[in-house]
């Protein structure tokens, strides 16, 4: 519509209709902007991303999130802790991505919060991974709020 209209979308429209595909629970939808958006010229930024691993993450595709993060850093965009929040509910049934995903955050210099290590320990608990789990509470628990 925009184009009939002669108005340029920007990386701005693209991040909000991003963000709505996420809350349709529509990330084919998603992906076919981030493609679009991409082949206008226009640079993915970490918003821009962040809603798209959060589409993909509603819909449970932890591959497409963990690409995603991947090309992230390739591309020198570093995600924050919300976009890494988002990535670990993507892992919440397996904990050994929710894992990678924790020490790649450290990495890069991203402190877990609380609620980070919370998904880390919702997934450690689906998989029934209880050593993880203890260790992974007491690292919360010993976080100062």
């Amino acid at each position: 519509e925009m184009d009939d209209l002669e108005v340029q979308p920007n990386i701005i429209t693209f991040s909000i209709a991003l963000s709505a595909c996420e809350k349709a629970n529509d990330h084919s939808a998603a992906a076919e902007l981030f493609s679009c958006l991409k082949a206008r010229g226009l640079k993915p930024n970490r918003i821009t991303y962040g809603s798209l691993i959060a589409a993909y993450a509603r819909a449970g595709k932890i591959s497409s999130v963990s690409s995603y993060l991947t090309e992230m850093h390739c591309n020198g965009i570093h995600p924050d802790i919300v976009t890494y929040n988002v990535a670990l509910t993507a892992a919440e049934n397996q904990y050994q991505v929710a894992l990678k995903i924790l020490q790649i955050m450290e990495q890069n210099g991203v402190k877990p919060t609380r609620h980070t290590l919370q998904l880390a320990i919702n997934a450690c608990y689906n998989c029934s991974q209880h050593d993880i789990l203890n260790e992974l509470i007491k690292s919360r628990d010993s976080l100062t709020i």
